[in-house]
């Protein structure tokens, strides 16, 4: 159910944007801009964003810089965003 309904929302956004609210990580895969409330510190709430295509353009860049091992792994990780879980 999870991809037939992620597949109609990739078809409706060509016409149409959507606010989606969900904990599942498929369905946070298939945006564009990823928006959470994260919970670092008890009883400190924190919100984060991260929009895909910028990750996506820096992890290329550093992945062209010399010695940028470290930086283009800290990229990685945070475009994958547990994509993996």
């Amino acid at each position: 159910n999870v991809v037939r309904f992620n597949r109609l929302i990739k078809s409706l956004t060509q016409n149409a944007q959507f606010i989606l609210i969900t904990h599942n990580k498929k369905t946070m895969e298939i945006g564009d801009i990823l928006y959470g409330v994260t919970m670092e510190n008890p009883g400190i709430s924190k919100t984060v964003s991260v929009e895909f295509q910028e990750a996506e353009r820096l992890i290329a860049w550093f992945a062209d810089l010399p010695n940028s091992f470290f930086c283009y792994q800290i990229l990685l990780k945070i475009s994958q965003l547990d994509k993996t879980k």
